[in-house]
């Protein structure tokens, strides 16, 4: 059988093709720079999510094999985060791979910015984690609107940044229009920065800066101490019957039910 040029040509060139992810490899099985573990995020970003080329070393379910590492492997234990009764797959297009793991400090922005001085980072730890104590932890829906899927329509088919999209708690029920300004890294008229009015008893309706959220931590930001008109002249909050199952009544300040304190609710007595 003679093989004539031409075609020996384009079956080199194929092979090339096919293995130039894999010929590179060195013997602790890296092609990939010391860096990648950053860099790669924005390089999959711009290539519109396609994961293509990495299957073709990885496999089609990134999982590996015994000459090439899957996606969930590395010298640190893992790469994406793989928990019980998940694929590879699903790992690499959870929403924490771009979005960063909430629960991490510092949290990191689809950039990978971890600077708290960064609009995308600043105050999403201390909404989600526990918020200094104050309330349960403010999931990511309250202010987002949560795709079902990496590929939903308006998820990765939009430009930066991600909208802000209030739910149901910061528009309290949706009697009000609280407003986010990007450029002042600022939140208004929302619910849970004071922007409420049970039988005239209201709160401050604060504008809450995003990148200096100790501010909005201390009491007396959102509501008054006490808070003005219609209200007992006492700012002894954990006495009873005002908000003892909600504030201690040792110190008034401390709240010793975070379900019960910024829910929508007065939460009066016991």
């Amino acid at each position: 059988m003679q093989i004539r040029p031409v075609a020996f040509v384009g079956w080199a060139v194929l092979i090339l093709v096919v293995t130039w992810g894999c010929t590179e490899l060195s013997d602790d099985h890296k092609v990939h720079p010391d860096n990648w573990s950053i860099e790669h995020q924005a390089k999959i970003r711009t290539i519109g999510y396609d994961l293509i080329s990495c299957k073709s070393c990885h496999g089609d379910d990134l999982a590996g094999s015994d000459e090439v590492l899957g996606c969930s492997s590395g010298s640190s234990g893992y790469c994406h985060r793989v928990v019980t009764g998940q694929s590879v797959l699903d790992a690499i297009y959870a929403c924490n791979n771009c979005h960063g793991y909430v629960e991490d400090i510092p949290f990191k922005d689809v950039a990978g910015n971890s600077s708290p001085d960064v609009v995308t980072v600043r105050a999403h730890t201390s909404h989600y984690t526990n918020p200094n104590s104050l309330t349960v932890n403010v999931d990511c829906a309250s202010c987002h609107l949560v795709p079902d899927s990496v590929w939903a329509e308006g998820h990765i088919d939009t430009s930066l940044y991600a909208e802000v999209i209030f739910d149901t708690l910061a528009t309290n029920d949706n009697s009000l229009t609280p407003v986010w300004n990007r450029q002042n890294a600022t939140c208004t008229d929302t619910y849970c920065h004071g922007a409420f009015d049970f039988d005239g008893i209201t709160g401050n309706d604060s504008i809450w800066v995003w990148t200096t959220p100790a501010a909005g931590d201390l009491c007396g930001t959102c509501h008054g101490l006490p808070p003005p008109a219609n209200h007992i002249a006492s700012s002894d909050c954990g006495l009873n019957p005002c908000h003892s199952s909600v504030v201690s009544n040792q110190d008034h300040r401390t709240i010793i039910n975070t379900q019960k304190h910024i829910d929508g609710a007065e939460n009066i007595g016991n």
